[in-house]
């Protein structure tokens, strides 16, 4: 029994860890913010808009369909509240610089030991 609830916990802390290092940038506090900046209310719909603003200016039904696991109704309610305020190049190059800033915070050395030097 102890080694079963020990695997669970390696599991589950690699588990947490992967999705901090892999999902980090979908609640990275400062992206959040300068979405909220770019007038996306309070940062609502951040996740949605960082991940459609790669598509341009599609339609919500192509985003959804391109998503693939965010409902197409609350993909067209956040791309018109930030349709209305930004643009997808800004909130890509708010996405973009919150990359290494982020990557630093959580894995210090990792940007310098994949190649990227500051």
């Amino acid at each position: 029994m102890t080694a079963a609830y020990n695997w669970l916990d390696v599991t589950a802390r690699t588990g947490a860890a992967a999705h901090d290092l892999v999902g980090w940038l979908m609640w990275d506090p400062p992206a959040i913010t300068a979405y909220a900046q770019l007038g996306i209310p309070n940062g609502m719909g951040w996740i949605v808009a960082w991940r459609s603003a790669p598509l341009g200016d599609t339609s919500p039904a192509v985003a959804a369909a391109a998503t693939y696991s965010i409902s197409p109704a609350v993909i067209e309610m956040i791309m018109g509240s930030y349709r209305d305020v930004t643009d997808t190049h800004s909130i890509l190059s708010v996405r973009d610089g919150a990359v290494l800033p982020g990557l630093t915070a959580i894995a210090p050395g990792l940007a310098e030991a994949i190649g990227h030097h500051t």
